[in-house]
Order: C-alpha cells, then structure tokens, then sequence
C-alpha cells in the first residue's frame, strides 16, 4: 500500500486544490501550522476554535471563498465565549475530561475542513449530513478503528483516507485481521489493495458479508 501514501487526499470537493486552500486559510487564521490541519480535521474538537472566534472565523472563510451562510446556524456548531464564573468554568473543564470529544461534552456537532470544502464548492452552506446507526459492518469497522487509537470523529467519516488514519503496518497487522475476524469474513489482499477511505472499506467487507449470507441461505435452502 506504499503507493496510496504517495497519494493526494481522494476527498476532493470540486476543485482539487480547493479543500487544501481551505486547510491553509484556517491553518493562517487559527494559527498553527498548516501540516497540522487536514480534510478530517475538526474546527472546534481539533483546534480549539470556538465563541467569537469561531463566528469570525467563519464570517471570513463566507467572505474569502465566496459562500452564501444564509442556511448556517453557529449554535449547532459552536458554544458561547467561555464566561468568567469560575464554578461554571471548573464544571466545563471536567464535562470535557469526561466527554469523548469537546463536541460530544457542549451537544454541538463537529465542523471539518471538509464541510467547509462543500459549502466553498456549492457556494452556500451545506449542513453536514446526517449519520443513521450504524450497521454490523460499519460497527465492526468502528470499533477496530478507535481499538486503534483513531479518534472517534475521524473513524467514522467515510471520506477519511485509511492511510491519514493509520501507518501501513497497523493496516495489514491490525485493522484486516481484526475487522475480518469480527465479521467472520476474509477478503483476498488484493482487494485491500485498492481500497483507499473509510467509506470503501466498509462498501466492500460490506459486500463480502453479503456474498457469505447469501451462500450460506443457498446452501441452507439446498438441505
């Protein structure tokens, strides 16, 4: 899989450079580096980016990639500036130790480079899209994912690269026998090998698992 390193990211909106425009904008107003900021990562989880901040933040991305924010609501992404009140800060302080995520403990849902990417690409604002539950497959791949260390917000975005994820070596001694053990299948290494994101891991263990009922309903049927 050395070859797919070598790769840009295939989460691509429209323009190809586009997402990495973003990336360096944010990268510059924040202020941290800009290898520090990717397609998956998060505004207010990963950099911090809240309060008025984030609202100007946002007011300047609108005006720099040209992108209407009449659909965007800020308090479903973002809290308030941080009060003053050193109870209400203390108890913050501690939802977040406990809180899988900063978005997870504040009720917010995360905002990635790459829905900036959308919205700069559609030229309005394009609410992320909504997740259903997870099915088995998706489950299992989860679960290995974050087993991994890979945090819970990036795991399950099915645009994120498995090699921004994780290094080849975790790949092929971690995540395939562990996820082909939890759903009882075994896919041959060149199938691996052509699988890129998250999203087409799981369409394709996806389709092995399907392949594996049918056969055993064929067989069960033929008894």
């Amino acid at each position: 899989m050395d070859h797919l390193r070598r790769m840009a990211h295939p989460e691509t909106v429209g323009d190809d450079l586009l997402w990495r425009r973003i990336a360096a904008f944010v990268a510059d107003e924040v202020g941290v580096p800009r290898g520090r900021v990717c397609w998956s990562t998060r505004l207010l989880g990963d950099l911090g980016v809240d309060g008025m901040d984030a609202h100007n933040l946002m007011e300047r991305f609108a005006a720099e990639f040209h992108v209407d924010l009449g659909e965007y609501e800020h308090d479903r992404y973002f809290g308030p500036e941080a009060g003053t009140n050193p109870v209400a800060f203390l108890w913050m302080v501690l939802v977040n130790l406990l809180a899988p995520t900063p978005e997870q403990a504040a009720g917010l849902r995360p905002l990635t480079i790459g829905d900036l990417a959308a919205a700069a690409s559609a030229g309005r604002w394009m609410p992320p899209r909504r997740t259903m539950a997870p099915d088995r497959v998706e489950a299992a791949v989860y679960r290995v994912l974050e087993d991994l260390a890979v945090p819970p917000a990036e795991a399950r975005r099915h645009e994120s690269s498995m090699l921004d994820l994780l290094w080849d070596e975790d790949i092929t001694l971690g995540f395939i026998p562990d996820v082909q053990e939890l759903l009882g299948i075994d896919v041959p290494l060149e199938e691996w090998e052509r699988v890129q994101t998250v999203g087409e891991v799981i369409e394709m263990l996806r389709a092995h698992a399907d392949a594996q009922r049918g056969a055993a309903g064929a067989t069960a049927g033929n008894r």
